[in-house]
């Protein structure tokens, strides 16, 4: 854990790396699809600025960051395709650790960095008005989803309505719209800890 200033702006720059190919993916757009968001236009889910617990006058601030990432559409522990538990998966066994960290800080900023609702037979739930995993964040109290190379599998809609429903922001800087090259999600967003000003950038492979 690092101590910051409280002058200090921190700037994360969350990457993501893992799971990226070269294959070019093109997202499929139904003929009778009306958008969440317009052409040409920004998603955005949250205020410009959000402010996790009061401004304090102490010296130092203890800034901390959690981030998750590939949870591939692992609910829990469990690999469907290898009919076979997996000790090393699932948003269950995320919660746990989660509960233990939030009490020890109570404003850290959770990140998830992608590659989210895809896999481990995940799509199954693809016509939900919103995707099991995206509703285990929400209720986790995720605060950021960069969406990964994985979330751009399937069709528009899919994609519009999910991070819609995220109850975060939804972050990547290198999404742009064709037309006139405006971000199709925010590039960033602004936290203010207790006080300390905090940017987290998004960046998709």
């Amino acid at each position: 854990m690092t101590l910051f200033k409280r002058s200090l702006v921190c700037i994360a720059v969350v990457g993501l790396m893992a799971g990226c190919d070269d294959e070019t993916k093109y997202v499929e757009v139904p003929s009778d699809y009306s958008p969440v968001v317009a052409e040409g236009k920004t998603l955005t889910n949250t205020a410009d600025v959000v402010v996790k617990g009061e401004a304090t006058q102490a010296d130092e601030v203890t800034i901390a960051i959690a981030a998750t990432s590939d949870l591939h559409g692992r609910l829990f522990g469990f690999d469907y395709a290898l009919n076979a538990e997996d000790d090393d998966a699932g948003i269950t066994r995320v919660a746990t650790l989660l509960a233990d960290q939030k009490a020890a800080h109570p404003n850290m900023i959770l990140i998830d960095i992608g590659d989210t609702v895809q896999g481990n037979s995940a799509q199954l739930f693809n016509d939900d008005p919103t995707h099991p995993v995206v509703e285990s964040m929400n209720s986790l109290g995720f605060d950021v989803w960069v969406p990964g190379n994985h979330e751009f599998n399937f069709e528009r809609s899919f994609v519009d309505r999910n991070l819609d429903h995220f109850n975060g922001a939804v972050l990547s800087s290198n999404i742009k719209w064709e037309s006139n090259d405006v971000n199709y999600i925010r590039a960033f967003q602004m936290f203010e800890v207790e006080g300390v000003k905090v940017a987290i950038v998004g960046l998709t492979p």
